[in-house]
């Protein structure tokens, strides 16, 4: 039977983020869902360990070919099981961040970002070729 999704994280290894894991390891047992987290090396900073998000996710997808793959930050805490990702229809899901530069406050005016602490990825070949493109992006 094919698996709808699974839950990944990533953590950078000796920094606090591999403390705060085991709370959303305890928060995904409890609502009893897949999860695979993934340490990676420190880089030294936190934009450069974030810029791993597309090479983890594609990792997964290879590992996982039979599901589709929702990312989280690893200091993420899950409530709810989250019934959305069962039947969700569309290849992605992002957050975007919008900001009212008149305002200088956050609104739906211009989509300045994508907020990256929750994505789905359909396990699928334009996926993949994105995520590829985003990892050599990061890389560059």
């Amino acid at each position: 039977m094919k698996e709808k999704f699974i839950i990944i994280a990533m953590y950078t290894k000796d920094t606090p983020y591999e403390q705060e894991r085991e709370r959303l390891i305890k928060t995904l047992d409890i609502i009893n869902v897949r999860r695979h987290l993934y340490q990676i090396p420190n880089l030294g900073s936190w934009a450069k360990n974030g810029q791993q998000n597309a090479s983890i996710i594609l990792r997964a997808m290879e590992e996982y070919k039979d599901c589709n793959i929702v990312f989280v930050d690893a200091d993420a805490e899950i409530k709810t099981y989250p019934v959305l990702f069962d039947d969700y229809k569309y290849d992605m899901a992002l957050y975007p961040m919008c900001y009212n530069e008149e305002r200088k406050t956050h609104s739906k005016i211009k989509i300045t970002n994508y907020l990256t602490g929750t994505m789905f990825w359909r396990n699928n070949d334009k996926c993949k070729e994105l995520l590829k493109e985003w990892a050599e992006l990061n890389n560059s």
